[in-house]
């Protein structure tokens, strides 16, 4: 486990930090698209739909599968 990451330099990278932020961002606009969602059925319908979070993890899963067979698996030491 030694040779697996170099030793970070000390303050802030910028790079980092503003993808940290959008990705703060993106999850929370997904977030509240999938409350805007049970919004617009609960008002339609005046009945919560327990089936609409059955579908987010559905979706959640599909996405995963696709993005681990497209970009692959990361994070620290996969190539060792």
């Amino acid at each position: 486990m030694s040779g697996c990451r170099p030793a970070a330099e000390p303050g802030v990278d910028l790079t980092l930090a503003s993808q940290y932020l959008l990705a703060g961002l993106v999850i929370g606009v997904i977030y509240s698209l999938m409350a805007l969602g049970i919004t617009f059925i609960y008002s339609v319908m005046k009945m919560i739909n327990w089936a609409m979070g059955e579908f987010f993890m559905i979706g959640s899963y599909v996405q995963y599968v696709l993005i681990v067979s497209v970009v692959g698996r990361c994070g620290p030491c996969t190539s060792a």
